[in-house]
């Protein structure tokens, strides 16, 4: 499939393109991380395969709060 075709069609279906839908699950998965005690927010990032700084600004965006909030309020 044509790149340009293929996220169409993806958008269509999943109401994201592929690099959002990747980063939503990317973030939920952190999420799950980040609530586990032994895992600090940076491993969790590391381990979503996302850089510090990029990973605090699109966890925010996707929860709307930051990793060390989310991690205190105990979701």
């Amino acid at each position: 499939l044509d790149r340009s075709y293929f996220s169409t069609l993806f958008k269509s279906q999943t109401g994201k393109t592929p690099h959002a839908y990747l980063t939503s699950l990317r973030i939920k998965k952190a999420c799950t991380l980040i609530e586990q005690q032994n895992f600090s927010v940076s491993q969790a990032a590391v381990s979503v395969g996302l850089d510090w700084r990029n990973f605090a600004r699109l966890f925010k965006k996707e929860t709307g709060m930051t990793p060390g909030q989310y991690r205190e309020q105990g979701i």
